[in-house]
């Protein structure tokens, strides 16, 4: 590597152009510190893109005696900023679904959006099923009771429990327009 090829990257008269030849340089240094800090291969072309960024907007200074260190700088600089900022946003979700009394297992984004849908699917029960099949629904499949719990809890008997979760199914089947035998009830 010659310095003359640096120095004469120093005072482009494009910022792009600059970036460019300092990735086509330095491509293969600053591939093998991101594989090294991050597994993900995807995150690792987001960051590779946010340098070449960084370098359009803000270039290598020119009293930088050793480029590949300050790269290195950068990239880490990058990579910690990247996952702080991945961190922070994973802290809202749970943060989110904690106060709303949702589950925090697993990833707290997935676990909201199906807490959502299950929201959403009761209010649908609700709306459109008779109160006695509406409440049978919700106690047996919300709540987790037993159809026995669930007729104690209606104070009806548990046949009458029965019979509607089977209304209520079979009419929330023809709401969504799913099949009989397709149906998670």
């Amino acid at each position: 590597m010659a310095s003359s090829s640096i120095s004469d990257t120093r005072n482009p008269p494009d910022n792009s152009a600059y970036a460019n030849r300092i990735l086509v340089e330095y491509e293969d240094f600053i591939r093998a510190i991101l594989s090294f800090y991050v597994g993900n291969e995807v995150e690792r072309e987001d960051l590779f893109q946010d340098f070449f960024l960084g370098l359009i907007s803000k270039p290598i200074p020119e009293d930088v005696q050793n480029i590949r260190g300050y790269i290195y700088r950068m990239l880490c600089d990058n990579i910690k900023d990247a996952f702080r900022r991945i961190g922070r946003y994973q802290n809202r979700l749970r943060r989110y679904a904690e106060r709303r009394k949702y589950s925090v297992e697993g990833r707290p984004e997935d676990n909201v959006i199906d807490a959502e849908e299950v929201e959403k699917m009761f209010e649908l029960i609700s709306s459109r099923l008779p109160e006695n099949e509406a409440t049978a629904m919700a106690l047996r499949y919300r709540h987790n009771c037993s159809i026995r719990e669930t007729a104690e809890k209606m104070n009806i008997k548990p046949r009458s429990v029965s019979r509607y979760l089977s209304a209520g199914t079979r009419k929330l089947r023809q709401v969504l327009g799913v099949g009989e035998r397709s149906s998670q009830w």
